[in-house]
């Protein structure tokens, strides 16, 4: 992480903030936007004051930003600061329903009730910790969970069994093992489910994050974009241009990317004229808008690149298997090294003889047309 933070910052020795003061800026736009939550949400381990930052603390370091900018601005600020987006609704966190399916049809249990994945309610990424048992239908299934749900954790062998699955079905390798709870740092390895309470505290936490941004924001001049009403916008009804419909689903969409949480290019481009007609607005400047067919019209077929057909809603199995060719072991890995979990549940967790192995990717067309 030493490293990326030192490429993003040019060996200056002066953070990022530090390194826009000394321009002195006339216009800044502020967007912290929630690793501070993003990453327990990613990591599948949401624990308040250890992966979850206090909501103090995130006021203390918002201040010292903002106030470090207008000084340099002169003491009063002018520009746009940025709420931060609900993470617990992005493609990475809401994509794969936490009910087990087959077929394209949601599997019922012997009481007319939804199945859900397996899970080690309590324990890890070792599997450890705690008995297997069925997660909360309110919980979240991380995209991430597409690499151990392709070899078969968190689904009954009886499941398998019942839909008539081959013998030589790769699920039935793991069938009956949980999915990964919490993040494993040692492993390296992360969780993949956040449970009906770590979700509230996502959502609650993210919101007091954005009252305290507005409020401070505001406080010292500046304007304040809502991001969040926005991103649930692209997601709920999304954009159409020409003819052509994108929204905020995982890959089919044409806004997020691979990861889950990043806009494509297109993405980008469409919060930026949703930012140009903001500032516009607000300071009655006249910043030209983004020409969006040079997004719209370039590059989204090419072999190797996201679903032509936008707006296309993908099926429960396609988004495992996209999933799981993204977020290989090797992927995994290095998201665990450049963005590690809290040391201190690390050292919490126990250790057992075998822990899930993420599934390898395997060959699939770069596109869906069907």
């Amino acid at each position: 992480a030493s490293d990326v933070a030192g490429l993003v910052l040019r060996t200056l020795n002066a953070t990022q903030v530090e390194q826009a003061a000394a321009l002195k800026p006339t216009f800044v736009s502020i967007g912290l936007f929630g690793n501070e939550i993003l990453g327990p949400a990613t990591s599948g381990t949401a624990v308040d004051g250890v992966t979850v930052m206090p909501a103090a603390m995130y006021a203390a370091s918002y201040q010292a930003v903002v106030n470090t900018l207008k000084a340099a601005q002169g003491g009063t600020g002018k520009g746009v600061a940025q709420l931060i987006p609900d993470i617990t609704t992005i493609p990475f966190t809401s994509t794969i329903p936490p009910f087990i399916t087959s077929g394209g049809q949601v599997v019922m249990g012997p009481n007319g009730q939804p199945l859900t994945f397996l899970s080690s309610r309590g324990g890890d990424a070792t599997g450890g910790g705690a008995g297997v048992a069925p997660i909360p239908a309110t919980s979240l299934v991380n995209i991430t969970a597409s690499a151990f749900l392709a070899t078969g954790y968190g689904i009954p062998c009886a499941v398998l069994d019942a839909g008539g699955a081959p013998a030589n079905d790769p699920r039935r390798t793991n069938c009956n093992k949980p999915l990964p709870d919490n993040a494993n740092a040692q492993l390296g390895l992360p969780g993949v489910v956040l449970y009906p309470e770590e979700v509230a505290l996502l959502k609650a936490r993210g919101a007091e994050f954005n009252e305290q941004i507005r409020a401070i924001a505001t406080a010292a001049g500046y304007k304040v974009f809502d991001t969040t009403a926005f991103f649930t916008d692209l997601r709920t009804h999304g954009r159409e241009y020409a003819g052509i419909t994108v929204n905020a689903a995982f890959l089919s969409g044409g806004l997020i990317s691979y990861d889950g949480v990043h806009p494509t290019s297109l993405g980008y481009a469409v919060w930026a004229d949703e930012m140009v007609r903001f500032i516009n607005a607000n300071y009655g400047t006249t910043i030209p808008r983004p020409d969006l067919s040079a997004y719209l019209f370039s590059g989204s077929s090419a072999q190797g690149g996201y679903p032509v057909n936008f707006g296309a809603a993908l099926t429960t199995e396609d988004a495992i298997a996209w999933g799981a060719a993204i977020y290989t072991p090797e992927v995994m890995r290095t998201l665990a090294d450049t963005f590690p979990v809290s040391a201190r549940t690390a050292a919490a967790a126990p250790e057992t003889e075998e822990a899930p192995v993420p599934a390898e990717p395997r060959g699939r067309s770069a596109r869906i047309d069907d």
